[in-house]
């Protein structure tokens, strides 16, 4: 990863006693229609584009107190640009476990129903939403583009701001992001090894990459080259260290025996 960029964001709004009742939407074939999201886009556009960062916030908390009430919501401001070109980025989520109910991370994570879904929202000018949804045990990093495709928006030009929601009961809040620049194929985040496919997404579950079979967690985290047996439509296969074993004998722990033909098709002997 040649540019990396990090931005510090901190939390949109406080945390609500009580949730408010939302507004009334309309839906339509890719989005719903919901007043604020004009209002936070035209804040976004007269107030932070402009530098006046300050009201920006006031604007921003005085829409979700008014209008939205429980959701969390962090603003990817800085963010926009690339959601407006489609770029070829990154964004990777930081949160922490909240400790309004005294417990540890590790408690948390012990109770069945630990966890939250989040939502991107894309706001527009003529107040239209449009949102994709994940698991944030599940993932931390996103690319552009697939946050685009999954939200269903037409016409990225209509786009006024982003910004990722949750749910304040589920334990969880997210404290900021950060953008990195990425490129179809591998990409490395602190350490770790990402696959961005040709369409832009990640690669979050095992795949064949240039003849070598990878794991990939749900996060979209490399986990090495696999070893072990694998079902294709033809059959059942086994790799060794990400390839395909074929024309030879394998014999399983139990004493099972394989032959593994040209094509790595695993027969019994």
């Amino acid at each position: 990863m040649k540019v990396k960029k990090r931005i510090a964001a901190m939390l949109a709004a406080a945390m609500l006693v009580c949730s408010m009742a939302l507004p009334v939407s309309a839906e339509t074939d890719n989005g719903y229609c919901m007043s604020y999201a004009g209002e936070f886009t035209e804040a976004y556009e007269k107030y932070y584009l402009t530098g006046q960062t300050e009201k920006w916030e006031r604007e921003r908390d005085n829409i979700i107190m008014n209008e939205i009430g429980g959701p969390g919501y962090l603003f990817l401001c800085d963010a926009v640009p690339d959601f407006k070109n489609n770029s070829d980025k990154l964004i990777e989520l930081s949160y922490e476990v909240d400790s309004i109910y005294d417990r540890t991370e590790e408690q948390m994570r012990a109770m069945p129903d630990f966890g939250t879904d989040i939502k991107f929202e894309i706001y527009t000018r003529d107040s239209m939403v449009y949102d994709v949804r994940f698991k944030l045990d599940d993932r931390l990093v996103y690319s552009v583009k697939e946050i685009i495709a999954g939200s269903g928006i037409d016409d990225i030009g209509r786009i006024g701001v982003v910004c990722v929601t949750w749910n304040r009961d589920e334990y969880i809040k997210v404290t900021g992001y950060s953008i990195y620049d990425s490129k179809a194929g591998w990409n490395n985040i602190d350490g770790d090894h990402y696959y961005v496919k040709a369409d832009g997404t990640l690669a979050t579950k095992p795949c064949v990459i240039k003849g070598v079979f990878y794991k990939f967690d749900q996060s979209g985290v490399c986990k090495g080259k696999y070893t072990g047996f694998a079902k294709i439509s033809k059959g059942t296969v086994y790799y060794k260290n990400g390839v395909r074993v074929r024309n030879k004998t394998l014999i399983t722990k139990n004493g099972t025996r394989y032959k593994a033909d040209k094509n790595g098709i695993l027969i019994k002997i």
